[in-house]
This record gives structure tokens, sequence and C-alpha cells, in this order.
């Protein structure tokens, strides 16, 4: 657009009364469009860019998975959506009351490590009635999982994926990851997955964490945490049987009950540093070779530059911030035994029908209400006026077309 805007300056101008002025127009009307598009390019570059992100992500992911090293492990973590219950073959009514269900939190955990030259793939669901998606309750299940697993100090390297929420992309988490780094693996890898990443490996586990529930409940009730339990191990049992691990995957339903929250939060002290974590996309923590020091965090922005040392920029001073939890408790779902229930109010009631009255009056003149019935014939007669009009109409625009019609064959022949 640009070269034809600059071939067309380049032309004279008509000698045309007029020609000067349109071209200004057109001219305006060019430049009105070169700044909209250029706005629209904006916009379009900054989606360009996030998906070719998303992209570089999801291949080193993909990678991982295929060629894992026998010195790393693999972790990659979310949470699910809540599951509510009761559930059962049978809907009770009092089921549906908002104090008759409890909420369920799942977060999924896929581990993919090697062991004795084995390749194991894991699922681990820790559900819980605890409703806190937040860095707290993932710092806390992620210690728990790496106790689980019993991994031996051979591993070297750790590999931790995450979404961009913001209970994994916080400091908190960050700083869990470097006691992690100095307590178990000399080296660990943050990897965030860029937002609207597409589906993953624990999509799918909660998608088969829904249908074991859905399955089990054709035939059972699932109450309480306990019975969910119960539900999600009959299908992992009947989903591994189908594929054997270690060929296949192993899951593992933990039910997840963390101790009391901790009154202060540990935190990376970023005001120490040049990070800006909602900026990254990779970070890598290295054990410090002198004890003293804490550890070397390098930020790479995305996972595909940490093969190259020289893009790597370090954060500056690793130090940590103890601040109090915004919460003092968990928050936990419960249920109930009685729903809550509140009177009628007949006065809302009345108020409403007041305003109510005109809507959907067809269906509501049988009832012997007479004002009702008033204004359902009101309604009635003010439709049979409107198509006694527009019949009327339509005989008057037949007759007129048809008298210009005649009107214009008489013209016709009289010029003839």
């Amino acid at each position: 657009m640009r070269r034809m805007l600059a071939a067309r300056a380049a032309l004279p101008v008509p000698d045309v009364a007029g020609a000067l002025g349109a071209r200004l127009d057109f001219h305006k009307d060019e430049a009105d469009a070169m700044a909209a598009l250029a706005k629209a390019n904006v916009i379009l570059e900054c989606c360009e860019h996030h998906f070719s992100g998303v992209k570089r992500q999801h291949g080193f992911r993909e990678d991982k998975v295929d060629n894992l090293e026998h010195h790393c492990v693999d972790i990659q973590l979310d949470f699910m959506e809540n599951m509510t219950t009761p559930l059962g073959p049978e809907e009770a009514q009092d089921w549906f009351w908002a104090t008759a269900r409890q909420s369920i939190t799942t977060l999924g955990f896929y581990a993919h490590y090697w062991l004795k030259g084995v390749e194991h793939h894991q699922y681990f669901h820790f559900i819980s009635d605890i409703l806190n998606h937040d860095s707290a309750f993932a710092v806390q299940a992620f210690g728990d999982l790496l106790l689980r697993l019993g991994l031996s100090d051979q591993r070297t390297v750790l590999h931790v994926f995450a979404d961009c929420g913001p209970h994994f992309r916080s400091y908190e988490f960050l700083w869990c990851l470097v006691e992690v780094c100095k307590s178990k693996f000399p080296t660990v890898f943050l990897h965030f997955l860029l937002e609207h990443h597409g589906k993953g490996r624990n999509d799918g586990q909660f998608g088969l964490q829904r249908r074991w529930a859905v399955d089990y409940a054709r035939d059972h009730v699932i109450s309480d945490v306990s019975d969910m339990k119960g539900a999600l191990e009959a299908g992992a049992m009947m989903t591994m049987s189908l594929d054997p691990p270690p060929a296949g995957p192993s899951y593992r339903i933990v039910v997840f009950t963390p101790a009391a929250k901790p009154k202060f939060v540990d935190k990376l002290d970023n005001s120490k540093t040049d990070l800006q974590i909602e900026y990254t996309y990779c970070l890598r923590i290295q054990r410090h070779p002198v004890p003293m020091y804490v550890a070397v965090i390098k930020d790479f922005v995305y996972s595909d530059r940490s093969t190259d040392e020289q893009k790597g920029v370090s954060i500056g001073n690793v130090v940590m911030k103890r601040q109090p939890a915004k919460e003092e408790s968990w928050r936990v779902s419960y249920r109930k035994t009685e729903p809550e229930k509140d009177n009628l109010n007949v006065g809302v009631l009345q108020r409403r029908l007041d305003h109510q009255k005109h809507a959907k009056l067809a269906n509501l003149a049988s009832r012997a209400d007479p004002e009702i019935v008033k204004l359902a014939r009101d309604q009635r007669r003010e439709a049979k006026r409107k198509a006694k009009y527009l019949r009327t109409y339509a005989v008057l625009a037949v007759n007129l077309a048809d008298d210009s019609d005649s009107s214009n064959s008489d013209s016709g022949s009289g010029s003839e």
C-alpha cells in the first residue's frame, strides 16, 4: 500500500475541475486507512510473538517427554476445576441446594523419570476439601510429591512445568524450588507454559478423572472425599489394566490434607534482583558452589534458549523474604446436614407479578384474574387491528401498482 501511495503521488494531477480536491480527499482516506492498519499491525505482531512462544515452549516440552535423560526428572502440575459432590445414580432433591454440595480440589502431577533402566510415567491426583488454589497449597503438595517419588541423589536435574496461574508463577513457588535445589537437585528448571498453550498431559489426566467419577456414580453414591478416592482408584485400576505400567502410565490417588497453614510465607525478595517473573517463561536455579550462598538463578526467557549458557542473564542476589500469610487458615469446603432455605417473600412476588403482567399473556389468559383477562383481551384486539391494517395496506399497494403499470403503458403508446 505504501508503494501504491508513492507511485500515485508521482503522477501529475489531471487538468480537470475538481481533480485536486478529489486527490486530496483520496489521500485523506488512505492516511486514515494506514493509521488503522498500523494499529492492527501492532496487535498482530503481539499475537504472532505470543503464539510463536507457545510453539517454542511446547516443542521443548514434548522433546523432554520423548528424549528424557536418565539423570533428569520431569514434573508437570496443574489445578483442576473443582468437582462437587454428592454424585449418584439417582439424584435426591436436597442435593441441589447450594449448602448440600461439597467442593473437592484436585492438584494433578505428571512425573516422568527413569528408574533401574525403565522409563516411568506417573500421574498423581491430589484430592482435598481445601479450596485454596494458592502458592502455599502448591508448595506443600509439591514437597509431598517429592517424598512419594523417593528418588535417589543420582538425579541431578529437575524440570518443572506449570502454567502461568498466579499460584505457580509466584515468588513463593520459586523459592520453594530454590530450597529443592539446595537439598535434592543441583539444577532445577522452572518452565511456564504460555497462556492459551493448548491441552497437555494434565488436561488428559483431569478428563480421565471426570470419566472415572461419572462411571462410578452410575452404581454408587459419591458423597465426600473418601468416596471420591474410592471412585478414582476403581477407575485408575481399570485404566491401568488396559495398558499396564511401566509400559503404560500409572495413576495414584492421594487424599492430601496439609498441615495447618503456615503463619509466614517464604518468597524470593525480587527487590534485590532484576527479575520480573511475569515477563519470563524459563528460569534455571543452580546450586552455588560456595555453601554460604543460596543459589544462582538465570533468566533464559524461553526454554529452548537454556541450552546456550550465553543467552541466560543472572537475576542478581538470591535472598529470601518472609512475610505473613494472606489468609490465617485454609478455606475448607463443607456440607451442612440441613440445607439453608429462606422463606418466600410474598411482597417481592407481588411486585414481580405487577411488573410482569404484560409478559406472555397468551399463556395466562385462562386464569380467573379479571385484570389479566382484560389485558389479554386488549392484546388480542390490538393484534386484530394490526392484521386488518396490514391487509388494507396490501390491497392498496396492489391497486397502486396496477394503476402505475396502466399509466406507463398509456404514456408509452402516446409517444409512439
